[in-house]
């Protein structure tokens, strides 16, 4: 017996194959449905729709992974044109990673590759520069924490696991990290000339 998701599919195959085999389409006059096969990475069944989300840092790093270069350049560079630019995205990418207060039944979005992006291109200019800024040594060091986190939380929440203590835990390192994340980096645009209100 077909679920009503699937009815709804069928019968717009359906649909779909009888506009398809009209006269003007000869070509088409012997299409019909076939098969219908749906791949879920995990079945859930609830009273709204599942949500699918991924974080605007792991969009960049699979879409846009100059975004984050760019980023990451604007911090050593002080030059760089358009630096303010990136002194907003840094605000506005982290903020987003603030986990909810709750956690959501569908799961929450954990940030991982976009995050792993930055800490690694970070390291690789503090091992390439004579930069001796405790700030950017500070901001590796939160990157790195965040990311061990989300990662153990992220196999909790595949697993099915999550208990409103582990969740709260969680929550709570990685608000503290996200916080020094923004923290680190206002301070690093602001020591080049910016002020408080051009980057948020």
């Amino acid at each position: 017996m077909l679920s009503p998701a699937l009815k709804s599919l069928a019968e717009l195959q359906r649909r779909i194959c009888d506009s398809l085999r009209q006269p003007g389409n000869p070509d088409l006059k012997n299409i019909s449905p076939g098969s219908i096969t749906t791949i879920a990475a995990r079945a859930r069944a609830g009273q709204s729709a599942p949500k699918v989300q991924v974080p605007r840092i792991d969009r960049y790093f699979s879409l846009s992974r100059e975004r984050l270069f760019g980023m990451v350049n604007a911090l050593f560079w002080e030059q760089m044109p358009n630096r303010h630019e990136y002194g907003k995205e840094w605000h506005r990418t982290f903020k987003e990673l603030l986990p909810p207060d709750e956690p959501d039944p569908d799961g929450i979005p954990i940030a991982q590759d976009g995050l792993n992006y930055l800490k690694g291109e970070i390291e690789r200019n503090l091992h390439t520069c004579d930069l001796k800024d405790e700030v950017l040594f500070t901001l590796h060091r939160a990157l790195e924490q965040l990311l061990v986190a989300n990662r153990q939380f992220a196999v909790i929440q595949q697993k099915e696991q999550v208990s409103a203590e582990n969740y709260r835990s969680w929550r709570m390192t990685a608000a503290r990290w996200i916080g020094e994340i923004m923290e680190c980096t206002r301070k690093r645009f602001i020591t080049a000339g910016f002020d408080k209100d051009t980057i948020d």
